[in-house]
């Protein structure tokens, strides 16, 4: 078992954004305060290479389809929320 740095922190994350350079992969996640304007502050960024995100992306679809199928529930997107990402991604293109 991996031992935690003395600064380790948890980071509540409510929004995510991912960038791309030409050598790095950068996820940056922020939390969304509801009570305004939905206003973002981004509380952290982790920069890595293209294969170790597409790496965790795997883990992480993984580990959800297993507490899905463990659990018996279901993981449904916000529809606004899905539609966002999808108008970000043919903006993009």
């Amino acid at each position: 078992m991996p031992t935690r740095a003395p600064d380790f922190k948890f980071i509540p994350a409510s929004s995510i954004g991912i960038r791309f350079s030409d050598n790095d992969s950068i996820i940056t996640f922020g939390v969304e305060d509801e009570s305004s304007d939905s206003k973002i502050y981004e509380q952290v960024s982790i920069v890595m290479s293209h294969k170790t995100l597409k790496l965790l992306g795997q883990v992480i679809q993984q580990t959800i389809d297993h507490y899905e199928q463990v659990s018996g529930t279901t993981i449904f997107f916000d529809p606004t929320k899905l539609e966002a990402l999808k108008q970000a991604q043919q903006s993009s293109t």
